[in-house]
């Protein structure tokens, strides 16, 4: 039996697609949101190539996430090893409350933003009360044994992006040892039809194995 997550980030109006796919074929997943950038109407974000990409508007993330797992990215997306210790504590703090308040539910899981952090962030994550949070290297081992850090608080390192072209290799490698694969991007990066279609396939294939189970990351938790 292999335990699949899945964690996509940056809460951008293409997730819509993206939870539709999970909800048709009952995969969990965990979205990891910014609210600090989510306004009374849709905003845009960046432009990637020839494509604008648009962040959901906050009156609308109840619905498009409430099914699934909701994990902070931080309040406004900065470097947090880059800021002065009250600001990191705000960006951290900020993002929960507001997300909970959103939610209406405790929110445990943390994204650190481009995947960078170091021992003073993980600290000020841990001390704002959150249960784990995505590690900034992908390896083998996503539960890695004999964490430093303290027994209330957890990181989870990925397997791969869902991109990876040795997806199904490190995915069988994990079902062959009884594991856990984690995979994670974000959905803007689903270019195209064949995009789309390829992660369909994806979803449902691992929804088809008798020896997977789709987890959130709380459920993971000691």
């Amino acid at each position: 039996m292999v335990r699949v997550l899945q964690t996509w980030d940056d809460g951008v109006v293409t997730d819509i697609g993206l939870a539709e796919v999970c909800r048709r074929h009952g995969a969990k997943a965990t979205f990891c949101l910014n609210p600090g950038l989510h306004h009374d109407d849709r905003s845009f974000g960046w432009r990637r190539g020839d494509r604008d990409i648009w962040r959901l508007r906050r009156g609308e993330l109840y619905e498009v996430y409430n099914d699934f797992e909701i994990c902070s990215h931080s309040l406004t997306h900065p470097d947090l090893t880059a800021l002065s210790p009250e600001a990191l504590a705000w960006e951290i703090r900020e993002s929960k409350r507001l997300l909970e308040e959103i939610f209406r539910r405790g929110v445990l899981g943390f994204a650190y933003p481009f995947n960078a952090a170091d021992d003073n962030v993980r600290e000020a994550v841990r001390v704002a009360g959150y249960r784990f949070a995505r590690g900034v290297r992908e390896q083998a081992e996503v539960i890695p044994s004999g964490s430093p850090w303290h027994d209330d608080f957890r990181e989870f390192y990925p397997s791969c992006h869902f991109l990876a072209p040795d997806f199904w290799e490190r995915y069988d490698r994990q079902r062959y040892e009884n594991g856990v694969f984690f995979f994670w991007g974000h959905s803007y990066e689903l270019d195209g039809k064949d995009g789309w279609r390829e992660f369909e396939d994806r979803v449902r294939g691992i929804s088809l194995d008798p020896q997977s189970r789709w987890s959130f990351f709380h459920e993971l938790l000691p």
